[in-house]
Formats: C-alpha cells, structure tokens, sequence
C-alpha cells in the first residue's frame, strides 16, 4: 500500500524568502504545525514547525517579522517518495528521528505529508481490524 493513499493532501507550504510572521500566520489559518519550505518547482527544501520559530527567534530574542523562513528552517528535509510503504515510512520516521516527512512525486515535487501520528493511527486500525478478524474465527 502506497503512502500517497495516506498523506495528508494538501501539504501546506511556503517560500524561503517569506517572512517568519508570515508563516506564523499561515500556521495558525490552516491550523498546521509545520509548513514545508518549497522551491519555485514545489520541490522540499526545509521544513518550519513552532517549534524552530520559539527556539531560534523567540528563544534568541529577535523579531519574527523580520526574519526570513530560509534563516529559521529545518535543512535538509527528510522526504519520502508516494510510492513507498507504511512500513518504508515508519522506519524513515525512526531511523531519521523526525516526526513529519513531506511526500514528493516522481520529480520531487511536494504532494502531502505524513506524520508519526498518521502512521500510529492507520497501524492501529489494521491491528483492530486483525483483531476483530480473529476473534470472529474463534
């Protein structure tokens, strides 16, 4: 089963050379935790969570409106292809450490994302549905 089929659709992103402020903004409209930093082909080139925003602007006391995304994102971003695995993308998450991986097209382009909390969600339902399956052969 391809990941594609379960990715979050759209991946909201952003410009490198937007403003910090101006992501905050986008963040809280579409109520994301992160945004994907694109370049002009929509191919991933970083990520931005709240979290870089409180640690590298507010932690160090500066101003987010005019500090740019390109200063603050997360580089490089880990990305996996559509047509990898549930399994091929849990162990990416692991083994990169990350929580969020931003799925890209055959050119690379962005065309969702995936989280941890995706994954544990769709692993759990299968483990139920197996469950439920057993439990009626019994």
């Amino acid at each position: 089963m391809n990941i594609s089929k379960h990715c979050t659709r759209p991946a909201h992103s952003i410009a490198p050379g937007a403003t910090v402020i101006k992501a905050m903004r986008l963040m809280k409209e579409v109520r994301a935790t992160c945004l994907v930093v694109v370049d002009d082909s929509n191919r991933p080139i970083g990520i931005i969570t709240g979290r870089d925003v409180a640690v590298k602007v507010v932690g160090a006391g500066l101003r987010a409106n005019g500090i740019l995304v390109e200063k603050v994102m997360t580089q490089p971003v880990i990305t996996i292809s559509g047509k990898a695995t549930i399994e091929e993308a849990t162990r990416t998450l692991k083994s990169a450490a990350v929580r969020r991986l931003p799925v890209v097209g055959d050119h690379g382009q962005l065309e969702g994302m995936v989280t941890a909390s995706d994954l544990v969600l769709l692993l759990w339902s299968d483990l139920n549905e197996f469950g439920v399956a057993m439990m009626a052969e019994q």
